[in-house]
């Protein structure tokens, strides 16, 4: 699929002044079908601009927040960064960049330095082998842009846990039009939440994530827990996308330190 931007210069954002939760209606999108979509747009964006903030709370009230550029010319080059987010009183939360020129991939990481990734393998951002459903919290933002250099859709691997028998999750769709720029921008969402039989086990939680229907990009993904105890933790990515966009060599050139 050779993906394009239907304007010749095209924004689309997650939220306006006049977004309301009861702007959202059902939605016949079927979530495997928006998981697919959202991904292979994101792996097939060409010269595109994103601008992201991520703001995070952990239950025990410390919050991050973090503004990120993301310059994407191509899935072979293209500079992306996020937000690591660790369980580490030394590092919690970081920022990290993967640099890709003519499909060859770089991370930047204050704890790791420059290291090599190997195109088609799993770089090891995050620990994944709990499964979606453990990760998808705290390290979204690396599942989604750790794509691609593996060449797999992170919001299908996680539909894939939500859907499954005996997840604890329920799923609905929901569809909305938004007004921004003097054009409507339609968008549509999946929406997942724990049933009370894993709410009283783990507390609740809730996962939603939001892309337009123009373009079938990411706006926003959203974390939403309480645990056991009544403290509520959050994670969220919001994100406004431009192009096209010609961007400088500059941008794609790993630097020496």
């Amino acid at each position: 699929m050779r993906f394009i931007f239907v304007l010749p210069f095209c924004v689309l954002a997650a939220i306006s002044a006049g977004q309301k939760p009861s702007d959202w209606r059902p939605s016949a999108v079927k979530p495997a079908d928006f998981a697919k979509k959202v991904d292979t747009a994101l792996l097939n964006l060409k010269n595109a601009l994103g601008q992201a903030s991520y703001r995070c709370r952990f239950f025990d009230g410390s919050m991050g927040q973090s503004d990120l550029t993301n310059r994407i010319r191509d899935r072979k080059t293209l500079r992306v960064e996020f937000i690591k987010v660790a369980n580490n009183n030394k590092d919690p939360f970081s920022n990290q960049t993967i640099i890709g020129r003519n499909g060859k991939y770089t991370l930047l990481s204050p704890s790791t330095g420059f290291k090599s990734l190997a195109t088609g393998a799993d770089p090891k951002l995050f620990d994944s082998s709990a499964g979606a459903l453990q990760y998808w919290p705290w390290h979204f933002q690396q599942a989604m842009f750790q794509s691609f250099v593996t060449g797999n859709g992170a919001i299908s691997r996680l539909v894939a846990a939500l859907t499954k028998p005996g997840s604890g999750y329920k799923i609905r769709m929901d569809s909305r039009t938004m007004q921004g720029n003097g054009k409507s921008i339609p968008q549509v969402r999946i929406f997942a939440s724990r049933i009370p039989a894993l709410t009283k086990k783990k507390g609740t939680e809730t996962i939603e994530i939001v892309a337009d229907t123009i373009m079938w990009l990411p706006l926003q993904v959203r974390v939403d827990q309480k645990d056991l105890k009544g403290r509520n933790a959050w994670f969220e990515w919001v994100t406004l996308w431009k192009g096209p966009v010609k961007f400088e060599e500059r941008w794609f050139t790993t630097p020496k330190k």
